[in-house]
């Protein structure tokens, strides 16, 4: 860690110590938006799937579509 983050010497550096964090935290915010989508979908196909009987068609169907 102390070699990829030097400890800051002076303004320059903390500048671009900020600059990286500020991108990397955008993709992290990016990642976990799409994270949050895909839970989502996830919980309404499991809602779904828990209304239907197990083993009927519509059962089988919504498997089908969702694997």
């Amino acid at each position: 860690f102390d070699s990829e983050y030097p400890p800051i010497a002076n303004e320059q550096e903390r500048n671009n110590y900020k600059r990286e964090f500020d991108r990397d935290h955008q993709e992290y915010k990016d990642l976990q938006a799409e994270m949050d989508v895909i839970n989502k979908n996830l919980s309404d196909v499991d809602r779904e799937l828990d209304q239907l009987e197990e083993g009927s068609p519509q059962y089988l169907d919504a498997m089908d579509e969702y694997n």
